[in-house]
């Protein structure tokens, strides 16, 4: 166990990841995570607003295992399947890319004219 404070650890650079993600009526937000900190998430409307979220969640997070004692994770570098390596502007223009494909898709298939065939006799 280390000696540190609760901002020593907030100022710890851990992984985030923003994704696209549904409220429970089913409209559209996006879901921050740290994953070296696991079950420390957040939502919000924009992806900054779950960025933001999640720096309170943090807080919480890492001040409820201090007060029970227990070990917080420090960040071990670049994790897997993260996007800790790239830049906040690139993470919000994959979000946008996906988000674009996915309305695309639902477009693509809810539109009658390449589900009906023509028949000719």
């Amino acid at each position: 166990m280390t000696n540190l404070t609760l901002e020593d650890y907030m100022k710890q650079s851990y992984d985030t990841i923003i994704v696209p993600d549904q409220f429970t009526d089913g409209s559209l937000c996006y879901r921050a995570e740290h994953p070296q900190l696991k079950g420390c998430m957040s939502h919000g409307q924009t992806p900054e607003e779950a960025e933001q979220n999640l720096k309170d969640a943090k807080r919480l997070y890492i001040s409820t295992l201090l007060k029970k004692g227990l070990d917080v994770p420090l960040p071990q570098g670049i994790t897997s399947g993260t996007f800790s390596s790239l830049s906040y502007s690139y993470i919000v223009t994959v979000v946008n890319q996906v988000e674009e494909l996915a309305i695309t898709n639902v477009h693509k298939q809810f539109s009658m004219p390449h589900m009906v065939e023509s028949k000719q006799s």
